[in-house]
């Protein structure tokens, strides 16, 4: 299944299916082929309206979008390359134009529920973080399934485990760029 030639129901539909089975859609997505600049647009354009959703959800217009931009444009670049890289290491077998691929639908996917999410939060705002939290959780949960499905891997336990080790290693070397010399 080609995302690129998708109608709107189609899309809605797939959708769908990755919130309820996300490794199918993984699975089937996979295979696909996308051209790597098409790829290189995409995460882009996401990055871009991450940020501009960011903005709007934060209540501040003057929030620094274009920062924001290129934080969530790094910070998805470096779940790319450091997937691919610590999934390598431990016999992973998924693509670089795979990881690109399924990150960025995975990424998509988050994007629309952050969306609907921002919605609901205005509706019934002393929800708002539960609704942020269970977000948070859907789409910690698809990356893992994700990446299990891109590298081959059988246990999703362990997906999880080094999905935690990298983001603990990442925030301790970030730390150590950004804390005061004593």
């Amino acid at each position: 299944m080609n995302l690129m030639q998708l109608d709107m129901q189609s899309l809605m539909r797939l959708l769908g299916e990755t919130l309820r089975q996300p490794e199918m859609v993984a699975e089937r997505l996979k295979p696909d082929y996308v051209p790597r600049k098409i790829l290189w647009m995409a995460i882009v354009i996401l990055s871009v309206l991450s940020a501009i959703l960011g903005t709007i959800s934060s209540g501040s217009l003057i929030a620094a979008p274009f920062g924001m931009a290129l934080m969530t444009l790094g910070l998805l670049v470096i779940t790319i390359f450091g997937s691919q890289l610590i999934c390598g290491w431990f016999g992973g077998t998924g693509t670089l134009d795979q990881a690109m691929y399924l990150l960025s639908w995975q990424h998509f996917v988050v994007l629309c529920l952050q969306a609907i999410g921002f919605i609901l939060s205005l509706a019934l705002a002393p929800i708002a973080g539960a609704i942020t939290l269970a977000i948070g959780l859907i789409a910690f949960w698809q990356m893992a399934v994700f990446i299990k499905v891109l590298h081959d891997f059988t246990s999703i336990g362990r997906v999880i485990g080094g999905m935690l080790g990298f983001y603990f290693i990442f925030a301790f070397v970030v730390l150590m760029f950004i804390a005061p010399s004593a």
